[in-house]
């Protein structure tokens, strides 16, 4: 049962691994709805409608910078820094595989019962000579 519980805990960790690298869509300017590596004023707007409920975060997903499925006034007022100073230049994100651990088998001793029959004691009325 070690085995198993060991692969599947390694398989999900890995899993895990994969889904949360970082995605291009977030990694390029907060506020960029279009991703054309410019923040415009229509842009903020529709970032406004998002935070005041007004429209869906599908329409500009690259204004929700910390991923947490809403557009907050910092978020907002790191896109009016991005429209005025223009985007920052990050580098691509890229995917590195490391190697993963190896699972090794180790033989251990299981221990048996054995028994061993004991001398029978004489019975009391034949006592032994």
């Amino acid at each position: 049962m070690g085995f198993w519980r060991t692969t599947t805990t390694l398989l999900t960790a890995t899993a895990m691994l994969l889904v949360t690298m970082p995605q291009t869509a977030h990694a390029g300017c907060v506020g960029d709805c279009n991703n054309n590596g410019a923040v415009t004023v229509d842009e903020l707007v529709e970032m406004v409608n998002v935070a005041l409920g007004a429209a869906s975060l599908s329409s500009c997903t690259p204004g929700d910078a910390n991923g947490d499925g809403a557009i907050t006034v910092d978020e907002i007022v790191t896109a009016v820094a991005a429209a005025l100073n223009g985007c920052p230049t990050t580098a691509t994100p890229t995917m590195v595989y490391t190697a993963a651990p190896t699972l090794t088998s180790t033989a251990t001793a299981i221990p048996t019962v054995t028994t061993t029959a004991l001398p029978r004691p004489f019975p009391a009325r034949f006592p032994p000579r």
